[in-house]
């Protein structure tokens, strides 16, 4: 990183070592520096997707959701066919109370990508925050068995919404 650093001191407007160095810094834990510079890239290219998501999952990282959700959703109409738009779009919008948003993401990313688990708890809680307890119901199952385990606070909480849930039907 230290070369990098000194090459990107040396020639701060290339943009292709100023996207390396932004990687770089993300990598080692520096969001906060790396997004400084893919910021600094986007006012070049404020149309380039892919600094779009890396803006938007450094915002996330720094848990500034409003505006991650504002950068993969102009991810998203710049490129429509990217998952990780999409993704980012869908997390965003859960953190920041848009259950409609989320699940359009989650009905745009699974054209270009299966459902992992923490997909299925999306669309699960994101049914669940509408009040469709039929469709919250069948993702927190998909969830459960998706998860194996691997999520314990989650299937936690996806277990006890099925307890409240299947009783009220």
């Amino acid at each position: 990183m230290p070369l990098l650093q000194k090459l990107h001191g040396a020639h701060p407007e290339d943009q292709a070592i100023t996207r390396m160095l932004a990687e770089v810094l993300d990598e080692s834990g520096d969001t906060a520096g790396s997004d400084q510079l893919y910021t600094a890239l986007l006012k070049a290219h404020p149309n380039d997707a892919d600094l779009l998501i890396a803006h938007g999952q450094n915002l996330t990282r720094q848990q500034r959701f409003s505006e991650a959700l504002a950068a993969f959703s102009r991810a998203t109409e710049v490129d429509a066919a990217n998952p990780d738009g999409w993704s980012g779009l869908a997390f965003a919008a859960s953190k920041t109370g848009k259950p409609e948003i989320t699940l359009h993401a989650l009905t745009m990313r699974s054209k270009y990508l299966p459902d992992i688990p923490s997909t299925y708890f999306l669309w699960a809680t994101s049914y669940d925050t509408l009040h469709d307890k039929a469709a919250a119901i069948t993702y927190y199952k998909h969830f459960l068995e998706a998860a194996a385990g691997k999520y314990p606070n989650q299937e936690w909480q996806a277990r006890q919404r099925l307890l409240l849930l299947e009783k009220k039907q």
